[in-house]
């Protein structure tokens, strides 16, 4: 005789364990599809909040540059402070639209292999790097030459004529924006620093939204 107690109590004991592992695959399968959907909503919103964050460091940057042009006269000891690269004569060491820091300059200090800014007698300013000194007649005499030119410049640079001795490469490729900018420094300058602003204290979405609701499958 069967005992079909027993046979009913064992059905219904495998159907209980498979009902529990389902549930238990279920409960894991929608726990990693809740992972996925966070991960997912989270990456962009912190791509933006870097990029948002980069994009208020580079408006500082270009404040400072346009508010303290005049403080730097004082501090660098020259009338040019900073100065912006023109064309690639000084390439690769310095390239277009480059912003460099130039400080005073001591003609009987300067050296070969010097960079110096000089002014020429039309007015035009010219970065290029001293290959040669002498002096003639109580003066500093300087020949010079761009780290890209094949020939150094036709004529010595007086001692009179030169602005100050480029200290280095201060903002890479922004310069032709900040020239551009000058002629409306004040009213640029306050539009960057609200923008800087909003952009630093403005909160994030992902503070708004709240947790991810959980994934249902229809008819689960």
């Amino acid at each position: 005789m069967t005992d079909s107690t027993g046979d009913g109590r064992m059905r219904s004991l495998k159907a209980n364990s498979s009902l529990n592992l389902l549930s238990s695959i279920n409960a894991t399968t929608n726990s990693i599809r809740r992972g996925l959907r966070q991960k997912l909503s989270d990456e962009p919103l912190e791509r933006f909040e870097r990029v948002k964050r980069d994009i208020a460091v580079v408006l500082v940057v270009i404040v400072a540059l346009l508010l303290f042009n005049e403080g730097l006269k004082l501090i660098a000891g020259t009338e040019v402070p900073l100065a912006i690269v023109e064309g690639y004569s000084m390439w690769p060491t310095y390239d277009d639209g480059d912003i460099l820091l130039v400080v005073r300059a001591i003609p009987s200090d300067l050296k070969v292999g010097d960079v110096i800014i000089y002014r020429k007698y039309d007015g035009t300013l010219v970065v290029h790097r001293i290959v040669d000194k002498s002096f003639i007649d109580g003066k500093w005499f300087f020949k010079t030459q761009g780290d890209n030119n094949l020939y150094p410049d036709p004529y010595l640079v007086s001692e009179d004529q030169v602005v100050g001795r480029v200290a280095g490469k201060l903002v890479p490729k922004v310069g032709v924006v900040f020239k551009a900018m000058m002629p409306y420094k004040y009213v640029i300058t306050c539009l960057l620093i609200v923008i800087a602003v909003v952009l630093a204290i403005r909160p994030s979405d992902k503070k708004e939204r709240g947790p991810v609701e959980p994934f249902e499958e229809e008819g689960g």
